[in-house]
């Protein structure tokens, strides 16, 4: 019986950890932020306070011709901070610019690609990466508590 609850309380701790773990479209193309794209993820601490946490942003299309995600600009890793709290989140907002002779009304489908690192010094101990989902909680949302998968961005 203790084995079983063993189990099931790793489980439930590895669950946790999972449910931390995301990437979401927090700002597509309002009013507010034409043309943006807002990327934002969540990592939690892989239970070392002197662990530090790492993110990079990506930003992606749907190329139409070949049905494949590319990569249209990125972030460095950012440092946000160490394993002392349960999670670490951010974000970054990219401005998407389309090409002068792009005709009105040409769109493009995006997506986040976030890369998480935890760090013990300068020496990646674990990674892992997550394309946006929606149904985050994500901050500083527009609207609010806006949370997507994709974005369509229209000239």
């Amino acid at each position: 019986m203790s084995v079983v609850l063993a189990f099931v309380a790793l489980g439930e701790a590895a669950a946790a950890k999972t449910n931390n773990l995301w990437s979401t479209i927090n700002i597509c193309d309002t009013h507010k932020h034409p043309n943006k794209l807002g990327v934002r993820g969540r990592m939690p601490n892989d239970g070392h306070k002197s662990h530090t946490l790492w993110m990079k942003f990506i930003a992606q299309y749907k190329n139409t011709n070949t049905h494949k995600w590319q990569k249209v600009t990125s972030t460095k890793f950012e440092k946000l901070g160490d394993g002392s709290t349960s999670w670490r989140s951010s974000g970054k907002t990219f401005t998407i610019t389309f090409a002068k002779s792009a005709p009105k009304g040409t769109h493009f489908t995006f997506r986040g690609l976030v890369k998480y690192q935890w760090r013990n010094g300068s020496t990646v101990v674990q990674s892992a990466s997550r394309t946006t989902t929606g149904g985050h909680p994500a901050m500083d949302s527009d609207p609010p508590g806006y949370s997507a998968a994709t974005c369509v961005i229209t000239k």
